[in-house]
């Protein structure tokens, strides 16, 4: 009896748990409004922004950069899903 119990409570919290990991939405389906940063360090900033919001995320790399009293220059853009874009600040 006691292990029948056992198996069962281990079926029922493998499939909530397969289930809650299916029912999470991966990064390329959520919908953003603002860009945000991913990453970033005093000589770079990574930022996920819509590709309509380029412009926002541009402006956000270059305050970042200046904060750091450098100037920016974007290195690369891939936008499968939301844009994610990498500025150097040199």
């Amino acid at each position: 009896m006691c292990r029948i119990v056992t198996k069962y409570l281990i079926s029922v919290f493998t499939i909530s748990f397969v289930s809650g990991c299916v029912a999470t939405a991966s990064p390329e389906a959520t919908s953003i409004g603002n860009p945000s940063v991913i990453t970033s360090a005093r000589e770079f900033i990574r930022i996920r922004h819509e590709i309509n919001n380029a412009d926002a995320a541009n402006e956000m790399a270059i305050k970042w950069c200046q904060e750091q009293n450098l100037s920016v220059e974007k290195t690369n853009s891939s936008c499968s899903g939301p844009c994610i874009t990498t500025y150097q600040c040199r």
